[in-house]
C-alpha cells in the first residue's frame, strides 16, 4: 500500500497509471467515466474562472499608485 500512495506525487501517478489501464481495457467504460467527470466537474470550473478572471480586473482596477521617488534614482 505504502508503494503506491506513498506521498502524493506516487498517488497521482497511480491514479493515472489506473486510468491508462482502463481506458486500454475498455475504452467505452473510460469514455463514460470521463464524461460523467467532465459534466461533473464543468460548472465547478466555470465558477473558478470567473472567480479568477474577477480576482485580476479587481486587481487591475484598484492598484495602489507608484509611489514617485526621486529624480536621480
Amino acid at each position: 500500500m505504502e508503494l503506491f500512495f506513498g506521498s502524493p506525487k506516487r498517488l497521482l501517478g497511480s491514479g493515472v497509471a489506473l486510468l491508462v489501464i482502463f481506458a486500454i481495457i475498455s475504452p467505452a467504460g473510460f469514455n463514460w467515466l470521463m464524461v460523467r467527470v467532465f459534466n461533473t466537474l464543468w460548472p465547478w470550473g466555470k465558477v473558478v474562472g470567473m472567480l479568477a478572471a474577477g480576482w485580476y480586473v479587481m486587481g487591475s482596477i484598484f492598484r495602489p499608485a507608484p509611489k514617485k521617488g526621486k529624480k536621480g534614482d
